[in-house]
């Protein structure tokens, strides 16, 4: 097994199951928990400069503000002038 399969089969059998255990929600590589007032985010962050037999990851934790939220369902875009 080389080192992305590695990998994909850490987020998929244990990763993604533990997190749902914790409440969390998943699309892809990103995980969210609704906590009301925010919501707590983790995201698998994969290296620019990985290969099928090397690679490095890292892990994004944030939080975000729900009144900030603009559009949580991506229902409009925003266009900004340049």
């Amino acid at each position: 097994m080389n080192a992305k399969e590695k990998q994909v089969e850490f987020v998929k059998s244990y990763l993604k199951p533990k997190l749902k255990e914790e409440g969390f929600s998943t699309s892809r590589l990103t995980w969210w928990k609704n906590k009301g007032d925010f919501f707590i985010v983790i995201n698998l962050q994969n290296s620019l400069y990985n290969s099928k037999n090397e690679l490095s990851f890292c892990f994004n934790i944030g939080v975000a503000i729900t009144e900030l939220i603009k559009d949580p369902f991506k229902k409009e875009r925003y266009v900004t002038a340049m």
